[in-house]
């Protein structure tokens, strides 16, 4: 008969291989899935930003704007562009001033998506996303 300490010593050994064995393969796992995962960031280009210094001329020309910035990103899928318009204090804001924005930027990109945001006095009169 197997003495106990020869026993508890093939218990332990067995325990020892069951972990190591387990935890070995899912190294190997998380390591497939890191490597994957950084594959696929390496082929996806990041976004590129820009901006569009004629758009941005045009806003500020029009009375009552005071300052403006236009950003262009350039996705993978999609070209998205970004506006912050900033109108003067004493001006009274409208939905007509929107409507005006929106037909000026139009002329420049009719298909993008854009994300305008006018601010008044430091606050956020209208946030919108046009499609």
């Amino acid at each position: 008969m197997v003495s106990m300490k020869k026993w508890l010593t093939m218990i332990a050994l067995s325990s020892l291989l069951i972990v190591v064995g387990c935890s070995t393969d899912d190294d190997a796992e998380n390591e497939s899935v890191e490597e994957e995962q950084q594959e696929e960031e390496e082929q996806t280009p990041p976004p590129q930003l820009g901006s569009d210094e004629e758009l941005q001329t045009l806003l500020e020309e029009e009375e009552e704007v005071e300052e403006v910035m236009v950003q262009v990103v350039d996705g993978e899928e999609e070209r998205m562009v970004n506006i912050d318009i900033q109108i003067g204090a004493e001006e009274e804001w409208s939905d007509d001033l929107l409507t005006k924005y929106e037909e000026i930027i139009r002329e420049h990109y009719p298909d993008e998506v854009l994300d305008l945001i006018i601010v008044q006095d430091g606050e956020v009169q209208e946030q919108v996303t046009l499609e």
